[in-house]
């Protein structure tokens, strides 16, 4: 697991020039938001073994994809202890955060720029965290598959940043070997894959369209999370943007999220360089982030998609492991 700090922010946005200039420190400050320390897992989520119920974040599988919300859940649950809700699914949250530590490290929105170990002359971050796994699938066992990098492929980093380069063997229907292929596989300060290679599921944010908007409702109760809002999920965004597109502009909300208001004119380089999905379908939708293994340029830790139902399972669609010490 991950240690993401305790540490206070605001964004201090410009309406006049739709400039966001977001600002973190390690210390309380009047006014400003409180992200709690937690952990997330630094692999995908894996099956210990398909009798065991249980889930992990552990070296040498390969993630688990297929399941609903609810699914995974009550396996993440029942890794933990009886009655415990600190042990969760991926959220909106902690993937927030993570966004705004990478933002003020990089200072770039382009999180798959090229890797540049090389610091500037002022001792700055350069680049990003490269393409990760996003340039295509693989075939195994004659099937089209968007889950294949086994967890612990990017070990070498460490804690650090950067990607490397897995070698995959491909096999035919019969389980024969065939042939080779080479991706990426990338982290950020430990995590594995942040974006890229399967879709994560989020468990405390749920999502309506209707009126000509859609509003994103999140919860902070982990003992309430669940597969339709209920009354622990509030409101906290809204937008009228509800189409597919590179996103140019997002939301001014005071904890500065990442949910598009335009997505025109964009591309896979500029503005938030990332990706946003949704429809006008009105019933309850899930959010998902990161894209998946052949999401190309589209992909990033910006790419948040909203246009899935909450009982949404697909063979592209996991999530990641979190703790949270100070839920009930």
């Amino acid at each position: 697991m991950i240690r993401i700090p305790e540490f206070w922010y605001t964004d201090d946005y410009v309406p006049s020039s739709k400039t966001h200039n977001l600002k973190i420190c390690p210390h309380a400050k009047p006014g400003w938001n409180h992200h709690k320390e937690a952990y997330v897992g630094a692999y995908e989520l894996c099956e210990t073994s398909p009798s065991s119920g249980k889930v992990c974040s552990a070296k040498g599988f390969i993630p688990l994809v297929g399941r609903t919300r609810e699914v995974l859940r009550k396996a993440v649950r029942n890794s933990g202890f009886d009655g415990e809700a600190k042990w969760n699914l991926y959220t909106y949250e902690e993937h927030r955060a993570i966004c705004h530590l990478f933002l003020v490290e990089y200072a770039t929105r382009n999180s798959q720029k090229a890797v540049n170990t090389a610091l500037t002359t002022e001792g700055f971050r350069q680049g990003g965290l490269g393409s990760g796994c996003t340039t295509g699938t693989a075939t195994i066992n004659g099937a089209k598959t968007w889950s294949f990098i086994p967890t612990g492929s990017s070990d070498s980093l460490g804690s650090g940043s950067g990607e490397v380069t897995v070698t995959i063997q491909q096999t035919d229907s019969s389980g024969s070997n065939t042939s080779t292929i080479t991706r990426k596989c990338n982290r950020y300060r430990g995590i594995e894959n942040p974006f890229g290679h399967i879709w994560k599921h989020t468990d405390d944010v749920i999502s309506v369209y209707g009126n000509g908007y859609r509003t994103w409702y999140k919860s902070v109760k982990p003992n309430q999370f669940a597969t339709n809002k209920n009354t622990s999920y509030k409101p906290f965004c809204a937008s009228t943007m509800v189409s597919n597109g590179y996103k140019t502009e997002i939301k001014a909300t005071p904890t500065c999220d990442f949910f598009a208001t335009s997505v025109s004119g964009g591309s896979e380089t500029t503005y938030w360089c990332d990706y946003n999905w949704d429809n006008t379908d009105t019933s309850e939708h899930c959010l998902l982030i990161g894209s998946y293994s052949d999401g190309g340029g589209r992909a990033g830790l910006f790419n948040l998609h909203s246009d899935r139902g909450v009982g949404s399972s697909y063979a592209y669609i996991g999530s990641r492991l979190t703790y949270l010490p100070w839920a009930e």
